[in-house]
């Protein structure tokens, strides 16, 4: 133990963690800007009149009146406050409860990329990432420090490295390995010139599917070792770059790529700043020298890391302790980085039966949600009983009846299957809470992937 606080303490340049502080808070302010001033958050937010929550988070509210566009508003300054180091630790500290929360509000617009910006906000607000190149040394009169400790940068480059692995992990399955959903999206891409060509081709797809699957689970390794982190690197940006023209994925790629230039040495912001202005002159190097004394690592920092990095490995593989397949009931699928691993197409209808009565009620979903949200509703289980909750209490309030019973039909197609019945229509939600077992509403996934269905998706099935 004391060798690894002794190692995870040593000083290094922090030139390369600065760098990322910048990247980082650049790319969020230019996101929290586009929410806040582009995003149709009142057809998706304000007017919606229910919002999907996450199960423990119930209690997370939204703020009256234009709280929410003041909210993202003020996150896109809290964001530019990380980007030029002002008010450094507070700002960060701020952004990561503000985007936290905003990020919790609605489960229907869970996102991979924004629960990564979730997670990285919160480590900057703990690792020391504003000491030198910040407004708080030049305006502030804070100390500037050219060092800081190894563990700061390694936890960023473990969190890193847990979510790439992770997305190779998740591709071990068997609609990926048979090339299920990949085909099918690769098929509708145009306008890449002869990269929509190639994508018509089995071999290329095949190449694609499996060749992600080894540059997560054997290049993310690798970027960790000297010999073979530039080349791996250039690999994840072709990769990346790749992914942004033919996916609409947002801030994922370039968020990604940015976070991978911490596996590079600590000072290679310096090595390029040297290799742009004075090539002619050898490069020196950075060395703490015996003038930085290190600071041996604090238990309860080293305890954080493991609490952390603990919760990240384990927290993904959650759902081999549920019933069921998570591609279909969706039952551990969130914080999985189960990333671009499924398409999902549906159809649900709800009906509302007074059990004193009789009567009865059909509920088009499309009524009260916007597209986007019908479009998620179709075929996630706990947004359906939740949905199915929540007409529950519109039924007891706006009808008056007493104990309304909710059913849900659905016919929804996993990877271009042929639809199947997924919600079982004999069961009453109103008696199923939220965190319980699957396996008695649920129907077992039973369709088969069709063959071949390179050709189905061209005929447009699925749609």
């Amino acid at each position: 133990m004391s060798q690894l606080r002794h190692k995870l303490s040593q000083p290094e340049d922090a030139a390369a963690l600065e760098i990322f502080r910048i990247g980082f808070g650049f790319i969020t302010c230019m996101s929290m800007a586009r929410y806040a001033w582009f995003f149709p958050l009142e057809t998706q937010y304000l007017q919606s009149g229910f919002l999907f929550k996450y199960y423990g988070f119930e209690w997370v509210g939204m703020l009256p009146g234009n709280g929410l566009y003041w909210h993202l508003s003020i996150l896109a300054v809290l964001a530019f406050m990380v980007t030029v180091g002002l008010f450094y630790r507070v700002a960060s500290i701020l952004f990561a409860l503000g985007i936290a929360w905003f990020f919790l509000l609605d489960r229907a617009h869970y996102l991979n990329h924004y629960y990564m910006v979730v997670l990285f906000s919160f480590l900057l607000a703990v690792v020391p990432a504003g000491r030198m190149w910040s407004l708080d040394v030049r305006l502030r009169g804070v100390p500037q420090q050219r060092f800081a400790p190894r563990w700061a940068r390694w936890l960023l480059l473990l969190q890193l490295e847990i979510i790439l692995i992770y997305a190779g992990v998740v591709k071990i399955n068997p609609d990926w390995i048979n090339l299920a959903p990949l085909e099918q999206w690769l098929a509708d891409v145009d306008g890449l010139y002869l990269m929509s060509d190639l994508f018509e081709q089995r071999w290329a797809i095949m190449i694609a599917a499996y060749g992600v699957i080894a540059l997560h689970l054997v290049g993310a390794p690798l970027l960790l070792f000297k010999k073979t982190r530039v080349a791996v690197l250039c690999c994840y940006a072709g990769f990346h770059i790749l992914n942004h023209f033919v996916f609409v994925i947002g801030i994922f790629p370039w968020m990604t790529l940015f976070a991978s230039l911490l596996c590079l040495e600590p000072d290679w912001p310096r090595r390029v700043w040297h290799w742009l202005t004075a090539r002619s002159k050898p490069y020196l190097g950075t060395s703490p020298g015996a003038s930085v004394t290190p600071s041996l690592v604090g238990v309860p920092t080293l305890a954080f890391m493991v609490a952390w990095l603990t919760v990240q490995v384990l927290l993904p593989l959650r759902h081999y302790t549920y019933d069921g397949d998570v591609a279909w009931n969706d039952d551990g699928h969130l914080f999985s980085w189960r990333m671009k691993l499924t398409s999902q197409r549906g159809k649900l209808i709800f009906m509302v039966r007074d059990p004193a009565t009789g009567e009865r009620w059909g509920v088009d979903p499309r009524d009260h949600l916007s597209l986007f949200k019908m479009r998620r509703l179709s075929c996630r289980p706990d947004m359906i009983l939740q949905f199915a909750h929540h007409l529950e209490r519109k039924w007891q309030a706006e009808h008056g009846v007493v104990g309304p019973e909710v059913f849900a039909q659905n016919q929804c197609s996993l990877n271009f299957r042929y639809p199947a019945p997924q919600i079982d229509p004999y069961v009453d939600l109103t008696t199923i809470e939220r965190g319980s077992s699957m396996a008695s509403w649920v129907l077992p996934l039973t369709e088969e992937l069709p063959d071949p269905i390179f050709a189905w998706s061209r005929t447009g099935r699925g749609e």
